[in-house]
């Protein structure tokens, strides 16, 4: 049997070499130089200004953009698996949530995210994925996130791009937050997600300071140390590099 996913995807040798040497700790200055190169390189992949690494998968770094970046209500596009489980998130956390429900691998409509957002004058988030990899569908999300912002310029647009970053060279001019996987483009093992951050989100994160392990503010904090608050992945951050 052959199951086609968009991973996740084989790792090349010379990704598996350079993760099979020794174990280092991640509090060492040797780990530090690695994790600092990282987050430049990963700068320079998203053109965003700040990036988060979190030893997660990309649920995690859902579930963290969700309750860092949403005090209010949320406004979520529900086109298949992954665009309901930010729906799924919200509830969880009893965060109140608009969820525009299409059918599996319908594009989300302009027309009905900007209804939502006149009928919900309270909508202080909005997410989306770059692409729905339940059934291959590519959203034209930087579209909706521009009319978003134009909209209200202090709503956070946050876009799950798992499955497109490091695929293409994505707009993130709208976008707040911008999610990745490890196990994805970058062909790495799963266990590492990252989150590129605009300006305005991380003041809201500075101010939210919620949660405990996927707490941003407190990943904030350190990494812009190049370190972490919690264990990091050393390996899947060495092959990254």
């Amino acid at each position: 049997m052959l199951l086609f996913t968009p991973g996740p995807t084989p790792v090349p040798e010379f990704v598996r070499v350079a993760m099979s040497e020794p174990t280092i700790h991640h509090r060492t200055p040797e780990f530090e130089a690695i994790f600092a190169k990282t987050r430049t390189l990963l700068k320079e992949v998203i053109k965003m200004p700040e990036v988060l690494m979190l030893a997660s998968s990309g649920t995690g770094a859902m579930e963290a953009c969700v309750t860092s970046l949403c005090a209010k209500k949320l406004l979520s596009v529900n086109s298949g698996k992954f665009g309901e489980r930010f729906g799924k998130i919200a509830k969880a956390f009893g965060i109140p949530n608009v969820e525009i429900k299409n059918a599996w691998d319908t594009p989300a409509s302009l027309d009905s995210v900007l209804e939502a957002l006149k009928q919900n004058p309270d909508i202080d988030a909005f997410c989306i994925q770059a692409c729905e990899s339940a059934g291959g569908l590519r959203h034209s999300y930087e579209i909706l996130a521009k009319a978003v912002k134009e909209f209200n310029p202090n709503i956070m647009v946050i876009v799950d791009a798992i499955t497109a970053m490091g695929v293409e060279e994505l707009d993130v001019s709208c976008v707040d937050a911008l999610i990745g996987g490890s196990q994805k483009a970058f062909m790495l093992p799963p266990g590492l997600s990252i989150i590129g951050l605009s300006q305005k989100a991380i003041e809201k994160i500075e101010e939210r300071n919620i949660g405990f392990y996927f707490n941003l503010k407190t990943e904030l904090k350190n990494q812009v140390k190049n370190t972490t608050a919690w264990t990091a992945p050393t390996t899947i951050i060495i092959g990254l590099c």
